[in-house]
């Protein structure tokens, strides 16, 4: 393994002062030991320098590294673009011995061939016969026709021999890539240190938008001797460098609490460091965060960041379906078990002044199976921790998809959670909910009303039970209106095996009779 630390050294400085930067920097360089003569350096390309080097057109596309010639007996290293093939070039620089337990540096310079253009590559280090054992840098980018330096420190593990390469990964149809001039140092002994160890993450229901970082700093070299000094520790969220730990020491437990503005997954990286180099990056990720507010999620779209609870266990709960109107949750009956099944939003900060509402569609999968579902909230996402009923809905049938607003208060501010509880009983069908709005209170807002008609389907009849006289509209699957009558109280229609749809105003119910 090759261990690389990298950093760009120097930003938007013109070429002519960058000539003057690299020829002090043959005299001295920063970070360096003792020895300040570079192993080896070219501030002007010529075939003779070039004497040594391996260009690889790996695309195969046949435009790649080339010798090119700026002015009169004036030669530039570039790689030439495609105008079809991203690019994918290497030139691999001189085979040098380098030595393990030693610290070595690397100065480069490039430059876009065009203001217009962005170009890419990556360097790295690698066994003197190009193996695939490739230690990469993450990619860099060069802006405009100032010459730029790269800096590059890094250590092997065994006496070898390597070369230093440049990868061009550039788009089709950009300009040039030009490798100005480059310098490699030996800095001497490299002790850098090893990687950060127990890194976690933990994020408190409570406080979720915290993200409690833990580990302990490293205890020994890359190369297993024991670490004496350690600069820092660096802690980077979804590679933004957030927070800095100043001379920690070795073997030391590390605590940090970073807060995140919304609810997202996260990246954190970890990296010590002292003036030898750089760990490799220990990583974790986690989602954490608040969601924003207005929250609106439409299942259409999946779960997101909604959770489920079977919370009597029986392996049938919550889950995304996908039907006609693209997609909803539905809680789909056990036959054996009554329903105890939550849906949970992810945490939202509610105001404990502001009156709130939440808006959801909802209905039943059969009218001629009752369901019952409750919408609640708590501080906590666990079931017996929901302890406020926002609504319930009990023995409900109908079968379209029904808009129901509910005003709430937040009686105190905080993070809340809200919960939909499929309660249904053992013999019920399904439940489908399409998609779920928390707004602050509209009082023009308006709600599908929610009768209590009743409509069940018996052995050669159908039943229909209304709270005032109705008329009722009979329907085959193919849309035909088989009959329609008025209905008051109890109504019992003698009809032949078969489904049907039942209109009662705007309420229909799919009935199955036997």
């Amino acid at each position: 393994m090759i261990n690389i630390y990298t950093r760009l050294f120097v930003n938007n400085i013109s070429k002519r002062y960058s000539m003057i930067i690299i020829m002090l920097m043959m005299c001295i360089v920063p970070g360096m030991a003792d020895s300040v003569s570079p192993l080896y350096s070219i501030t002007q390309w010529s075939k003779q320098q070039l004497t040594g080097t391996v260009v690889d057109d790996a695309n195969a596309d046949g435009y790649t590294w080339e010798l090119f010639e700026t002015e009169p007996d004036t030669y530039s290293l570039r790689y030439r673009y495609s105008k079809i093939h991203n690019a994918n070039d290497y030139i691999y620089l001189h085979s040098i011995q380098l030595q393990a337990g030693m610290n070595y540096e690397a100065l480069l310079y490039l430059h876009a061939g065009s203001e217009m253009y962005t170009e890419e590559f990556s360097v790295g280090i690698t066994p003197s016969n190009m193996s695939q054992n490739h230690a990469l840098l993450s990619s860099q980018q060069v802006d405009g026709k100032t010459s730029t330096p790269y800096q590059v420190r890094f250590t092997v593990e065994a006496d070898d021999n390597y070369r230093l390469y440049i990868h061009a990964t550039s788009p089709a149809n950009r300009h040039m890539l030009y490798l100005d001039s480059l310098a490699l140092y030996e800095c001497g002994e490299g002790h850098i240190p090893g990687n950060i160890e127990n890194l976690t993450l933990t994020s408190n229901e409570r406080t979720p938008h915290i993200v409690n970082v833990t580990c302990i700093a490293p205890t020994h070299n890359i190369d297993g001797t024991l670490l004496t000094r350690l600069d820092k520790l660096q802690i980077y969220r979804n590679d933004e460098l957030i927070h800095t730990i100043v001379q920690p020491t070795p073997g030391e437990y590390i605590a940090y609490s970073d807060t995140v503005d919304t609810i997202d997954s996260y990246t954190y990286n970890i990296v010590a460091a002292n003036e030898n180099g750089a760990s490799s990056a220990s990583q974790k990720d986690i989602v954490a965060g608040i969601a924003p507010f207005p929250y609106r999620h439409n299942f259409v779209d999946g779960i997101g960041y909604c959770t489920i609870d079977d919370h009597n266990r029986d392996g049938i709960t919550w889950h995304h379906y996908t039907d006609r109107f693209g997609g909803c949750m539905r809680y789909l009956s056990s036959a054996t078990n009554d329903a105890d099944d939550w849906l949970f939003t992810p945490p939202l900060y509610l105001d404990g002044s502001i009156r709130y509402q939440v808006e959801y569609s909802c209905c039943a999968g059969l009218s001629s199976y009752p369901e019952s579902m409750s919408v609640m909230i708590g501080f906590v996402p666990r079931p017996e921790e929901m302890s406020v009923v926002v609504k319930r809905l009990s023995d409900f049938t109908f079968i379209n998809d029904t808009v129901i607003v509910v005003p709430f208060e937040a009686h105190v501010p905080g993070i809340y959670y809200m919960a939909f509880r499929a309660n249904s009983k053992a013999d019920s069908y399904a439940i489908l909910l399409r998609n779920i709005a928390i707004n602050e209170y509209d009082p023009n807002s308006v709600t599908t009303t929610i009768t209590d008609n009743r409509v069940t389907g018996g052995r050669g009849y159908i039943e229909v039970a209304t709270t005032h006289p109705t008329t009722v509209h009979i329907y085959n699957l193919l849309g035909v209106e088989v009959d329609t009558f008025t209905s008051h109280n109890t109504t019992q229609y003698n009809i032949a095996s078969g489904i049907y749809l039942v209109q009662i105003g705007s309420e229909a119910h799919k009935i199955v009779v036997q």
